[in-house]
């Protein structure tokens, strides 16, 4: 869950995931109500909170008016919440839109709309859009035909999906394309994927917090660290991140995905927007990009 909330975006990481306690309890009511099939309620609980920038609920709302739910089916409406959402690093809201341009629902089809955002939601590792993007590849729809992408895609969705149909379904496609590859392109897909990374944000961030500061390292390779020199008890943490043409993405080792937008204003400030809003870091003073 999201909030509209201005707060650095690191923050999820250190408070263990969990959504503000003062946004809990209304979400939380509304997705009960979802979930019961009483829509009417549901959309009196959603609203103020979409309105108010949650991401989550806004891409719940922007399910009910995609499917119709308690409300008038309304693919225009529900294509502006998913954005919204989408745009705040919603690894949902992202997938849905892939497949709003996929299925040209209340939108001209557009394969190469749908594989975008279907990245997007596949770089924060939603298993549905990984898997949708692999069957892309392996067809050549909005992207070249390229088995080892498939593959890499594939794989991945096969080890995201619960054992169950849409792991089996993952698992005949991704056999379907290794037949059909050689075992030096089979052994080239398993290497780790490449992570990009656009050299403006490379280097050592910080950002005051408590009377103290956070500090995060971006290095070139796709990893980085966080560590607070904050009196705030907040832990350190790793993992893998990317970042392109103005999105980014990040895996951090305790299982926990993050992703959204980001701003390079001149050299020394990155303006960075993901599932809980913006924050601003800036260099760490006498630190260049790597």
């Amino acid at each position: 869950m999201s909030s509209g909330r201005t707060i650095l975006v690191l923050a999820v990481l250190v408070c263990v995931t969990a959504p503000s306690a003062a946004m809990a309890g209304p979400y939380d009511d509304a997705m009960a109500a979802f979930e019961k099939g009483d829509y009417a309620t549901a959309l009196k609980l959603f609203q103020p909170l979409a309105d108010q920038g949650d991401a989550g609920a806004q891409t719940q709302l922007g399910l009910m008016y995609d499917l119709g739910l308690g409300v008038s089916q309304n693919y225009a409406r529900a294509m502006s919440l998913f954005h919204e959402a989408a745009d705040q690093g919603d690894v949902t809201a992202q997938q849905d839109l892939g497949e709003m341009y996929f299925f040209a629902n209340g939108v001209a089809q557009d394969y190469a709309l749908a594989a975008k955002w279907y990245l997007r939601s596949a770089n924060q590792g939603d298993a549905i859009a990984l898997y949708k993007l692999g069957l892309m590849y392996a067809k050549g729809q909005g992207v070249p035909q390229d088995n080892v992408q498939a593959y890499r895609w594939l794989n991945q969705a096969v080890s995201r999906y619960p054992a169950g149909k849409d792991r089996d379904d993952a698992t005949t496609a991704l056999n379907v394309v290794a037949k059909t590859m050689t075992p030096a392109e089979i052994a080239e897909a398993q290497k780790p994927m490449p992570a990009v990374i656009d050299g403006d944000i490379t280097g050592t961030w910080e950002i005051p917090v408590n009377g103290g500061r956070w500090v995060w390292e971006i290095d070139p390779d796709g990893t980085y660290r966080f560590h607070s020199e904050a009196p705030d008890g907040a832990p350190s943490h790793s993992g893998t991140f990317s970042a392109s043409g103005g999105h980014w993405s990040l895996q951090a080792t305790n299982g926990y995905s993050d992703g959204g937008s980001y701003t390079v204003q001149a050299p020394d400030s990155l303006v960075i927007t993901g599932r809980l809003g913006t924050g601003t870091w800036h260099r760490s003073p006498g630190a260049t990009n790597n």
